[in-house]
């Protein structure tokens, strides 16, 4: 489901990419990668507080990365 998900991500078919994801993490429901992919598509498909929700999910799943995340965030804002 992951790879269905991040698929439709480059195809920019962000709702069905986020439909994949919620799949997989259903199965995993501390799957990083699903959790920050998610966030991306849910970010393009206009839902900021599910894009939050996420993106805060993942970095309190790996508290150890928070110096890259901020980073990331930081990069992703100025874009």
């Amino acid at each position: 489901m992951y790879g269905l998900g991040l698929t439709c991500y480059h195809l920019e078919q962000y709702h069905e990419s986020i439909e994949y994801l919620n799949q997989a993490l259903r199965i995993k429901p501390k799957y990083i990668l699903a959790l920050v992919w998610r966030g991306l598509a849910c970010q393009k498909n206009d839902q900021a507080q599910q894009a939050e929700a996420d993106f805060e999910q993942a970095i309190a799943l790996t508290p150890q990365d928070l110096e890259d995340w901020q980073g990331r965030g930081i990069a992703l804002n100025e874009l």
